[in-house]
């Protein structure tokens, strides 16, 4: 079990942080994902120090710099939710701000330009995967210009999202076979969250 320095007293919010400081461009989603990152108000039983106070964020894993201190404010940034995963024979459904729609079977994805590469897990290291580039399908649907982000939806319910633009700029980004988990979105140098087993449908925003 992960242990903070001795003497924090903490209070602890699972919510997407929308942290205004330089320190975590690129990592609010690390933030509101880890439990072992917390806001501190007290220190060995002491109120913070002036340099910190009100509150300072703490955490296993975080940087010194990172460590922010003063905070007075969190603003939540809550994106709308996408729809659930479709029933029916569609392996793949993408829909949202698209051009035009799409239900593919399995079928139709694997007639698809299907290619072969490997990448890096953020977990488990280097893997091979056979697939349709994430890419290829947004061009199939033609992404409007509105559209800026990318939701992904699991068989289960559980969905995830991130920009358009970092999808744009993921040459390597798959939708992935495999035997056991279903279509597998492979996004390599994305955090682990966006490696979605069992992907049922793609939403754009």
């Amino acid at each position: 079990m992960h242990s903070f320095p001795e003497g924090w007293v903490t209070h602890r919010a699972q919510i997407d942080a929308n942290i205004q400081h330089s320190s975590f461009q690129g990592r609010v989603s690390q933030i509101s994902r880890d439990a072992n990152i917390l806001v501190a108000y007290r220190v060995n039983d002491e109120w913070l120090p002036e340099k910190h106070f009100p509150l300072r964020l703490v955490g296993v894993g975080l940087q010194k710099n990172e460590m922010v201190g003063q905070v007075a404010r969190i603003s939540l940034a809550v994106p709308a939710e996408a729809s659930e995963a479709p029933a029916g024979d569609a392996a793949l459904v993408i829909t949202g701000a698209v051009e035009q729609e799409q239900e593919l079977s399995l079928e139709a994805l694997q007639g698809l330009d299907v290619v072969e590469i490997s990448v890096e897990h953020p977990k488990k290291g280097m893997q091979t995967f056979k697939g349709v580039r994430l890419n290829a399908l947004l061009d199939l649907v033609g992404v409007k210009a509105e559209g800026t982000k990318l939701f992904m939806v699991a068989g289960e319910g559980y969905q995830t999202h991130t920009g358009v633009a970092d999808v744009r700029a993921c040459t390597d980004c798959l939708v992935a076979f495999t035997d056991s988990e279903g279509l597998y979105m492979v996004m390599p140098g994305m955090e682990g969250g966006l490696w979605v087993k069992d992907v049922k449908k793609i939403e754009i925003q």
